[in-house]
């Protein structure tokens, strides 16, 4: 279980959804879902493809337990945004969700 004391972020779960603007064309938003106490923590990565460097930001995000959050979600950190990539509930009871996120650049 995550000590309380390690829970210093407060991060915005949102869901994508698809909405018609003034025009009727179709166009992708997100809708904040719930917001939660995280605690995060990031490993850095690079990736050599087509003969350039990429370099990948991978995080884990650790909170209480909530079925409100699936993997179509993002997390979004004021200006950063986290795409949720594995959802893990490590003890299965239901006390506290694992989540492997990579933050968009």
């Amino acid at each position: 279980m995550i000590h309380p004391g390690r829970l210093k972020h407060r991060m915005i779960f949102e869901r994508s959804e698809i909405v018609r603007n003034d025009y009727g064309e179709e166009e992708r938003t997100w809708l904040p879902v719930v917001t939660r106490w995280v605690h995060l923590s990031s490993r850095g990565r690079e990736l050599f493809q087509a003969q350039q460097v990429n370099h990948l930001v991978t995080h884990t995000v650790r909170l209480r337990f909530t079925d409100k959050i699936d993997t179509s979600y993002r997390g979004r950190l004021g200006s950063r945004i986290f795409d949720i990539s594995t959802l893990a509930d490590p003890d299965n009871a239901r006390r506290e969700l694992v989540l492997t996120c990579v933050e968009k650049t």
